[in-house]
């Protein structure tokens, strides 16, 4: 097994490089989960977040980390 360089995704098997693709084209255009929505065909933005593996822990981080900022 190889650890992906950039996620702690380990690349074991075919059906994970589609994962770890989508994570890069996510990760690469400025985190555009629509981008992302499109490139798997997913009909909703929910269930490719929950494909990447985005969850509401993450938001809630996110956002509070924003409004710090401000």
């Amino acid at each position: 097994m190889v650890p992906y360089k950039n996620f702690n995704v380990e690349a074991n098997t075919r059906i994970k490089y589609p994962k770890i693709f989508t994570m890069e084209i996510y990760k690469n255009n400025d985190f555009n989960i629509v981008l992302a929505q499109q490139f798997l065909q997913h009909s909703s933005v929910v269930t490719t977040q929950r494909y990447i593996g985005i969850t509401s822990e993450m938001q809630e981080k996110a956002l509070l980390g924003h409004i710090q900022i401000l």
